[in-house]
């Protein structure tokens, strides 16, 4: 069933996404099902350390700041003579589950790309993710097949990928200590935001893939197979977030522990929410 007219302008907007399916007659019909779509506005860094939350949100900071330095994102360096700096900002989001439950803040270290130069801070920005008609038409594949399907989320997605470029970002708000005024960060690692970010993640995932003997579909390079005997093993990836399906379980658990060789990863059990759809 496709969406009334006016539905994603509403949920552009951060507004009820069923307000639009109200006055078009559909409003019974797409509840369930859009009403869990619905954007809401993220707050500003000084509105969430003003809120009730603030304490949340201070260590959610705390926590980002700590797994960039602990995978070795940046160096602390001086300014370079013409240099492009690039800005860098905070992205807050509150993750809700399938009921609009909280689940937990989070907070993403997002580089401002808009002020890179093509040719100098980057080159190729290409990655491949699978849409929403691909992810439909394996889900209708193993639900005829029957097949085990689990769900796996790669912590620190992008932070994985060595850059090529030199980049230099101004620090995060607060984030110089005492001594290190004038200071800037030498990034090392690919950051969310970048206009490389994507493409390095993608080649850093793929190469992973290839040392544990999946191949990616000619028809979607963001769904990779593995076929060997009795071993049938599909997966859909959208940028860290992975549908995992088999024909037996352990294929799942086997996937699930060589995955961790490469990455960290959060173990989500059965699939039942993936990308704001409610899977039953």
């Amino acid at each position: 069933m496709q969406p009334p007219p006016g539905y994603y302008s509403e949920l552009n907007k951060g507004e009820i996404a069923t307000l639009a399916a109200q006055s078009a007659g559909y409003k019974e019909q797409i509840t369930h099902l859009y009403a869990q779509a619905a954007v809401q506005p993220k707050p500003t860094l000084q509105q969430a350390l003003s809120s009730p939350d603030t304490e949340e949100w201070r260590e959610a900071i705390e926590y980002e700041l700590s797994q960039l330095e602990k995978l070795g994102t940046w160096e602390l360096v001086d300014t370079p003579d013409h240099a492009n700096m690039i800005p860098c900002h905070y992205i807050l989001a509150t993750k809700h589950g399938p009921n609009g439950e909280k689940l937990k803040l989070r907070v993403r270290l997002v580089a401002n790309g808009q002020h890179q130069k093509f040719g100098i801070d980057y080159f190729d920005t290409f990655a491949p993710t699978s849409n929403m008609t691909t992810i439909r038409a394996v889900l209708i594949m193993v639900a005829k097949l029957d097949w085990e399907i689990h769900q796996v989320d790669i912590k620190s997605t992008y932070l994985y990928a060595e850059l090529k470029e030199d980049i230099y970002m101004c620090p995060p708000p607060g984030y110089l200590k005492s001594g290190d005024e004038g200071k800037v960060l030498k990034l090392r690692r690919s950051l969310p935001g970048l206009k490389q970010a994507g493409y390095e993640w993608s080649e850093e995932l793929a190469s992973a893939f290839a040392k544990m003997e999946f191949t990616h579909s000619q028809v979607d390079q963001a769904v990779f197979y593995q076929h060997a005997q009795d071993e049938h093993t599909v997966m859909t990836v959208s940028i860290n977030n992975m549908a995992v399906m088999s024909k037996h379980l352990h294929h799942i658990i086997k996937f699930k522990d060589d995955l961790t060789q490469y990455f960290k990863i959060s173990d989500l059990g059965e699939l039942n929410w993936l990308l704001g759809l409610k899977v039953e």
